[in-house]
């Protein structure tokens, strides 16, 4: 397909025009509009230039950068660079943007060899109506027609990571929902967990304390909770934990309750024994 053109003072970006939108007249009028009409379909399509802005009056024009045949408004076939300013006039360190598609990846930041922090903000405009808020939305698609959510994060909202893996901060390799090589901190942590009131079931079987006695000289522990050795290597479940202290609180209320009942049946026998 050949590409005329008809007149005779057609600026260079005439001639850009008509390469990129695959068209085969182009005129141009006073060197701010331009004409494109195809002989296949002779359709025509009026571009408006001015003031280095341009617009077109067709909806279903397009414009194909290494594209032959644009398949939408604006089809790039390459990388997409933006500058942030005239870099020809200031400092080349200015910031830069590049953005473009790696295999399967969107790729933003900026060029090698420009000393540049990249930066996302998601920043509404803000309204009189009431609160406007921003959010990050991730997918996974089981099937060809199936999104499933899988993370959200919103400023203004409940947010979550749903999801069968695990997450890690500070380590690549988590082994656990949340793995973190650090310290955490917080006001509060909530631990869901069973309750050793089982102790106190008429059926529970106290360890004898001599019994008890004779398993700390022979291990150097409590029965039922982990060596200092155990702890160090494989560390502590705080639920589990938890319960099992909460079981030798409960099994120690007992020793209690029962020594107490030997001192005052003592007791008892010390008066007798004064009165003789």
């Amino acid at each position: 397909m050949a590409n005329n053109f008809t007149h005779t003072r057609l600026p260079i970006v005439c001639l850009i025009f008509a390469l990129l939108l695959n068209v085969d007249y182009v005129t141009a009028q006073e060197e701010t509009d331009i004409t494109a009409q195809n002989d296949s379909t002779r359709e025509t399509t009026l571009w408006y230039l001015s003031n280095g802005n341009m617009y077109s009056t067709s909806s279903a024009s397009r414009i194909g950068l290494g594209s032959f045949y644009p398949q939408q408004k604006l089809d790039i076939n390459g990388r997409l660079f933006l500058r942030s300013v005239d870099t020809d006039s200031v400092d080349e360190h200015w910031p830069r943007s590049c953005i473009y598609f790696q295999s399967q990846s969107l790729v933003l930041g900026t060029p090698p060899g420009y000393y540049c922090h990249n930066t996302i903000d998601l920043q509404p405009g803000g309204s009189s109506q009431g609160p406007v808020w921003s959010q990050i939305r991730m997918y996974s698609s089981p099937t060809a027609n199936e999104k499933i959510m899988k993370i959200r994060l919103n400023t203004e909202a409940n947010s979550y990571i749903d999801t069968d893996y695990n997450f890690g901060v500070g380590t690549p390799l988590p082994q656990y929902k949340l793995d973190v090589k650090g310290t955490i901190r917080a006001n509060e942590i909530r631990v869901m967990s069973s309750g050793a009131d089982f102790v106190f079931s008429h059926d529970y079987k106290l360890m004898p304390l001599d019994s008890v006695e004779q398993f700390v000289n022979e291990h150097h522990h409590l029965p039922n909770i982990s060596s200092a050795q155990q702890m160090q290597e494989n560390g502590v479940g705080l639920g589990e934990q938890q319960t099992l202290l909460l079981q030798k609180i409960e099994e120690l209320t007992l020793y209690i309750i029962e020594q107490q009942k030997q001192i005052e049946n003592l007791k008892i026998q010390l008066q007798t024994l004064t009165k003789k």
